[in-house]
């Protein structure tokens, strides 16, 4: 790689803050070799997000898209933690027992409603899809079909997967994805 022209030239020292508001390219060159600069990289390239948590869905029918999670995908559905019964929210389960889709009222107090207010709506917003990793994609059809939804399909032959697509009761749609063909 090239070095950057004279005005893109690395300072002495960069902090992580300042390299963080940098564009790729100008990182990458970035002299690594000074010790200052070299910190501040590695604290910038070293990722701490494991892993997507959950999505949220706030939604003034709860009862139906609770339902579409469990009757439907055959996921589990348990209430929220301090909540007695799924009827003003409730969590969706993986197979593994993780909370993936929180379901709530749009009426609930979220922590973060008083720095950023909620201004319900349907579908997806900005988000275009949510992907879900799923077994047994002849049985999700069915499932998914038997409900009346519009299911659409695509192969990815060259890593083994297969994609089902339809739209939850929100108007999300969901990417159910299927590696074990």
């Amino acid at each position: 790689m090239p070095p950057p022209p004279p005005s893109m030239a690395a300072p002495a020292k960069c902090s992580a803050a300042r390299l963080r508001k940098r564009s790729w390219a100008y990182r990458a060159a970035v002299n690594v070799a000074q010790p200052e600069n070299r910190r501040a990289w590695e604290r910038i390239r070293t990722m701490p997000v494991a892993a997507l948590d959950h999505v949220n869905v706030r939604t003034t029918d709860i009862a139906g898209t609770l339902a579409f999670y469990r009757d439907v995908l055959g996921m589990e559905v348990v209430p929220a933690p301090g909540a007695n019964d799924i009827t003003r929210s409730g969590w969706v389960l993986d197979t593994a027992k993780r909370p993936i889709i929180h379901v709530g009222s749009p009426e609930l107090n979220y922590p973060s409603d008083s720095v950023h207010p909620f201004t319900p709506a349907s579908g997806s917003g900005a988000v275009h899809h949510v992907a879900i990793a799923c077994t047994d994609a002849p049985d999700m059809r069915r499932r998914l079909e038997a409900a009346g939804l519009e299911v659409s399909e695509n192969a990815i032959p060259s890593i083994n997967m297969l994609q089902l697509f339809a739209i939850d009761p929100n108007g999300i749609m969901l990417e159910m994805n299927f590696r074990d063909l």
